[in-house]
């Protein structure tokens, strides 16, 4: 196994995994897997409306997903559609700014004026995003053991 391999060669790697959850796998029991793959963090996201619905999964399926693996809760970190929106810093093949604050909606997303035209400031001004959703997603990684006591 690639990472088996991974860890010997560098023993200090972080694994993280992220997997979305849709229509194809909402009903699949990943824990045997994540345990052999033993990521530092287990993201599991709720798939977003794109330019179709047809692997979307219901609120049920998804909370029926997170309760049959909530034994990793020590891993898994869970992002539901309203923590998603408008968090990440994404950028698309053609070097613009993109995000999914209108996505539930519209099935679009907003772009911005291609980076290398406008310059990084400019583009990034021209998408929405949630800086304190942001921050929030990792706030907890940031924590040491001191904070802890």
């Amino acid at each position: 196994m690639a990472i088996s391999a991974a860890r010997v060669e560098n023993p200090d790697i972080k694994i993280k995994l992220n997997t979305v959850v849709n229509a194809h796998n909402f009903i699949e029991d990943l824990s045997n897997l994540i345990e052999v793959i033993a990521p530092e963090k287990w993201k599991v996201f709720r798939a977003l409306l794109a330019t179709t619905d047809a692997l979307l999964v219901s609120d049920q399926n998804f909370s029926e997903f997170v309760k049959c693996h909530e034994h990793l809760e020590h891993i898994m970190r869970v992002e539901n559609n309203d923590t998603m929106l408008a968090s990440y810093l994404m950028v698309d093949p053609l070097g613009r700014f993109f995000d999914n604050s209108v996505c539930l909606r519209s099935k679009e997303y907003c772009y911005s004026d291609p980076i290398h035209e406008v310059g990084a400031k400019k583009a990034f001004y021209q998408i929405t995003f949630y800086e304190n959703a942001f921050n929030a997603r990792y706030a907890a990684d940031l924590l040491t053991a001191e904070d802890l006591k």
